[in-house]
Parts: structure tokens; sequence; C-alpha cells
């Protein structure tokens, strides 16, 4: 590994050629790290579901919570990455925390005593996976895009090219794992069973991310290394205390921010509650959240308060550092907006599995049920497929015609725009689908053989080691939660293998439009994004600033659990009896009012200059 050579900010590299070589093994780190993390967030919804017996509200509840947990992490990565590792050694740091939670998720497979076995497991994912993967994903974006500085060139556009492609490389990984392991896990696959297709999962989901650290370290020789800038996280926040209990408008936004991290922990731990309690925890949460969101997108728009505290006589902060700290704050905005369209991206995982469930999932004449979580792999095709004719054509075809190129703003709220047809579409499939006729499944009570029940079982039950001569095809509502969890429905449906609940004749294909539009809403808004939040900010606040990005996520997922917690009564565990269109609409028009706002915001926003060199003195001038 390569030690790090000096406390300069940056080392230059002369030539593109060496760009692009380093670039690759980021790259690769990137896909396999991403294999892994949707590799994860393919197999929990059955897996909580047929392993350990949870109903739909409980399975959307624990997703929303593993990636709200993983994106909260970051709060801490600066600490590590600019006051004590630097960029490279926190990413093997942070990376080691990640190899050894997936290794104990794997081991738990290997536990015979349940409560055991699934504590290993929950140790592994919702402490150590869950705080490795936060600090790695938040360090490693801002590492690659660093590698292409250079005081000779204006590497900018190259940038904004790398940021494309890193989301490119993520959505590579996260195709793999919806289309291959989401199915592996409850199928098995050749010579895997199907009763060994979660530990395979989990063995390959281990394996790709040792893949992943042999790749990032073995292009160490050709990275640009610096040391810890000595800036961090707790720094700022101490100057952003400071200049904010100076003025009204600082206060407000100090309340709105510490406001957040109460109200965060509030809603996760509702999950954990029922009835009455679960719902009032909830409410106030939710309405915390959309105080929090106001005050901060009304008061932090103009960041002249924070530039005010220059001012005072005596300053224990210089003017530099205040004015680092204000071209954070300009940002905070922009925080505040997209955690309602992260919260619709969060219904690839939650929301979008129940219903996929309960649409006709079967492939070859039945002898297959697709995995509803599979449909996530059309999102991530369509940026495979898209991130090139956007890089290639479509964005130089806009610069030609307008002369100009998109502001990161624009592709935000173009984004945003494209995330509520996706809303809008989701709510007339599940009106659909919902008036689809069941899927006739004519079987009488019959005595099987060993492989039948077996084959029955993988098809139409997942696996739930049936011993059982008999096979009770059609169960009264008192087996509910036995044998096949089947459900004395009138025409005697066919089960779907993933809830165990009566599939319509209505295809899941039908699907793939929904998570398309999501799809191409990332391309604008979370790649855009990542420059937003990388270039809009000095140098040696960069992760901090992308701590502000990678928390968004955290804050949609917890958006999207506390509203599927408050509309309880609309998700069922069978959703035939609820009302899932009216939260996909609600959802829509809350966006709808989300972006209004954000194109009025948007529209007061200055962009610092994009020279490194040059941006810090243009921060109070901007900001002003």
């Amino acid at each position: 590994m390569k030690k790090v050579l000096d406390k300069q900010p940056y080392q230059t590299i002369e030539n593109n050629t060496g760009l692009s070589r380093v670039s690759l093994f980021i790259l690769i780190t990137n896909l396999c790290e991403n294999l892994s993390f949707f590799g994860i967030a393919a197999i929990l919804p059955t897996f909580y579901i047929t392993k350990f017996g949870f109903g739909a509200l409980e399975t959307t509840q624990l997703n929303s919570l593993f990636f709200s947990l993983c994106y909260l992490t970051p709060l801490i990565t600066p600490y590590f990455s600019d006051k004590i590792f630097g960029y490279y050694k926190s990413i093997l740091f942070f990376g080691l925390f990640y190899l050894f939670g997936l290794g104990l998720c794997l081991f738990s497979f290997l536990i015979n005593i349940e409560n055991i076995s699934y504590l290993i497991f929950f140790i592994g994912l919702y402490l150590l996976v869950v705080f490795g993967s936060g600090g790695f994903k938040t360090i490693l974006v801002i590492f690659g895009a660093d590698q292409f500085l250079n005081k000779q060139f204006d590497t900018t556009s190259q940038q904004t090219s790398f940021f494309r492609w890193f989301y490119w490389s993520i959505n590579i990984g996260a195709s793999f794992s919806y289309l291959f392991l989401s199915n592996l896990s409850t199928n098995g696959y050749k010579f895997i069973s199907s009763k060994n297709g979660y530990f395979a999962s989990f063995l390959i989901i281990f394996l790709s991310f040792f893949i992943g650290m042999i790749s990032f370290i073995s292009g160490s020789r050709n990275y640009q290394i610096s040391g810890p800038s000595g800036s961090s996280l707790g720094e700022i926040l101490k100057i952003f205390y400071f200049t904010g209990k100076q003025s009204f408008e600082g206060r407000m936004i100090l309340f709105s921010i510490v406001t957040l991290v109460p109200v965060y922990f509030l809603i996760a731990i509702s999950y954990f509650f029922r009835g009455q309690i679960q719902g009032i925890c909830s409410i106030i949460g939710m309405l915390l959240i959309l105080l929090s969101i106001i005050l901060i997108t009304f008061y932090a728009s103009k960041s002249n308060w924070v530039i005010s505290a220059k001012k005072l006589p005596n300053g224990v902060y210089s003017e530099t550092q205040i004015d680092e700290v204000a071209s954070v704050v300009r940002l905070l905005p922009i925080f505040g907006f997209a955690i309602m369209y992260l919260a619709i991206y969060s219904q690839m995982s939650t929301n979008f599995v129940i219903q996929g469930c309960q649409m006709d999932i079967r492939l070859f004449d039945g002898e297959y049920q697709l995995n509803a979580t599979s449909l996530s792999a059309f999102d991530s095709l369509a940026i495979i497929l898209l991130v090139p004719f956007f890089d290639k054509i479509l964005f130089p075809f806009y610069f030609r015609f307008f002369g100009k190129n998109p502001t990161i703003l624009q592709k935000i709220g173009a984004g945003f725009v494209v995330s509520i047809l996706s809303m809008i579409v989701a709510g007339f499939v599940e009106i659909q689908r919902k008036n689809s006729p069941f899927i006739d499944y004519n079987l009488t009570t019959m005595p099987l053989s060993d492989k039948e029940i077996r084959d029955y079982d993988s098809r139409f039950c997942n696996p739930q080691n049936i011993t059982d001569l008999t096979l009770p095809i059609y169960c009264s509502n008192d087996m509910i939660k036995l044998g096949c969890h089947c459900q004395n429905i009138e025409n005697h449906s066919y089960l779907t293998g993933c809830t165990n609940q009566p599939m319509m004749n209505y295809s899941i294909w039908i699907q793939s439009i929904q998570f398309i539009l999501i799809g191409i809403s990332e391309i604008l808004a979370m790649t855009a994004a990542y420059e937003l939040f990388y270039h809009q900010v000095p140098p040696k606040l960069r992760s901090a600033s992308q701590v502000l990005n990678i928390l968004t996520p955290c804050f949609g997922s917890i958006v999207a659990g506390g509203l599927n917690t408050i509309f309880r009564f609309w998700i069922k565990n069978n959703i035939n009896d609820g009302k899932l269109e009216f939260m996909y609409f609600m959802i829509a028009i809350i966006m709808t009012l989300n972006t209004f706002f954000f194109i009025i915001v948007s529209q007061k926003f200055k962009y610092l200059p994009l020279n490194d060199d040059t941006v810090v003195k243009e921060i109070s001038l901007i900001v002003t």
C-alpha cells in the first residue's frame, strides 16, 4: 500500500492515461461494493418474510431502518477522514468493518441455535455493515473525484463525467444483485438447492466486497494520496453553532437541525411498537420533519447571517473559516428538498416489492416464480443503458442547442419531475392489479411424495421444511400461519412465494415502467447531487459536504417508513384489502409541492467558481 506522501492538499498526475487507469480501479471497487450492498437490499424483503415470519409492514419498516442507518453513519465519517486517516486509509478502515460485518452475516447461517444465529446476523448487519458501508460510500466518491485534480488543466468536465460513470458502476452491481441474487436466494440455481439459496447469496455478497477491496488496494501505487486535511465535521458544527446563535435566522436553523436527530430515532423506535403508540410517534415525527424542512428551506436559502458573524469583535473564528461554513449552509435547502425525492427512491425496496409480489410473477408455465425484488434491475438497467446516452448524446446536444450546459439544479429539478411520474404510474398499476382476476390453481388435497412436496414448496411457498406426506392445498383461516401459509380464497387462487398471498392475473413486467422512470430520475438528480456537494464547497470541506448528500437517503428512508406507519391502514398483508394506490398518489402530490418550492428557491441559488484556488475568495460575495 502506498503511504501518505506529504501533507500538501493534492499531488498532480500529468497525463490523462493515468487518470483513466486510476478511475478503473475505483470504479471496479465501487461496482463490487454495490453488488454487495444491493445484494443485501434484494434479499432482505423475502428473507424477513420467509425466514423470520414478519408481515408486509414490518418488512418495509426494517428495510427502511437498514437503509436509513447506513446513510446516517456518514455523520462520523469526516472525523476519521479529515482528522485522523485521510481519505485513502479511511476507505480501508471502513472497508474492514464492512467486510467483517458481512462475514458475521454469513457465519450466522452456520449456527444451528436459532436465537444465537439471529443475534449474530443482526449484529453483523445492523452494526458492522451499517457502520462500514456509510463511511465507505461517503469517502470513495470524493477520493475518486480527487484523482482528476490537476493544477495545469481544467478537469471539471472529467470530474462531472466521472460522477455519472461512478453512478453507472453502482448500477452494474445492483443489476446483478436484483436479477440473480434475489432469485438465487429463494429458488436456488442448478446445484444450489432452494434451501441453501440465502447462504449462497450471502457468500457471493461477501466475496464480491472482498474482491472490491483487493481492487482498491491494487491501484494504490497510482493514486493521488493526501493526509488529513485538518478540518472535521465537529469543527464545522462548532463554527455553525457560534454563527447561528448570533441571529434569529441562525437560531431557527439550529433548532431545525437539532430537531431532525431525535425525530429520526423517534420514528425508528416506533417500528417496534404496535397500535396507537406507533401511529402517534410517527405522526409527531413526520410533523417535526416537515417543520424542520420548512425552516431550513426558508432561512438557509440566504446565508448572509453566517457572514455577519465576521463583524463581531474579537472573533473566535477567522473570516475564511466563516466563509467556508457559509458555503455549506447555502446547500441545506437542497438537502431539505432532496429528502422527499429519496422517499420515492425508497419505494423500490419497500412498497414496490409487496406490490410486485401479488402480481403474476410466474415464469415457464408456473414452474418458477420471479422474485419481486428482481424488478429493481430495471432501475439499474435504465441507468446502465442511459448514462452513456446522457453523457455522450443528450447533454452535448443540449449544449449545442442552447449554447450552455444545464445547471446542476436544473438537472435535479428534472429528476424530481420524472420521479413524480413514476409514482403516478405506480398508482395506476396498482388500480389495474386490484381489478384483475385471481390466478386459479385448481388442485385438491392429495397425497404427495417427498419430492413432490419439495417441488411444490419451492414453486409456490418457498422452503418451509414441510415433512407431512399430505400437503393441504386449501387451508382454512385458522391455518393461515401453518404449512404454506395458504389463505382461504373463494376461487382458490395461486399463491405468491414472496408474501404467501394471492397472485393476480396482471403481469409483473408492467412494473418495469415505474422502475425505469426512477432510474431516469436518478441519472438526472443523484449524479447532479454528487456534483453539487463536491464542487460548491472548498476542497477541505468536501467530505463534510458529502455527508449532507449521503444523509438524504437516510431521512428519505425514514420518511418513507414513517408514511407507511401513519397510513398503515392502506397497507395490509394482503394488499388487495388495502389502498396502496392512495399511498402512491399522496406521495406524488407531496413531491409535486416539493418540486414547486424547489424551483422557486433554485432561482436564487448562485454558483461558486469551479477553480479550487478561487472558490474560497468568492464565497462571501456569493452568499451575500
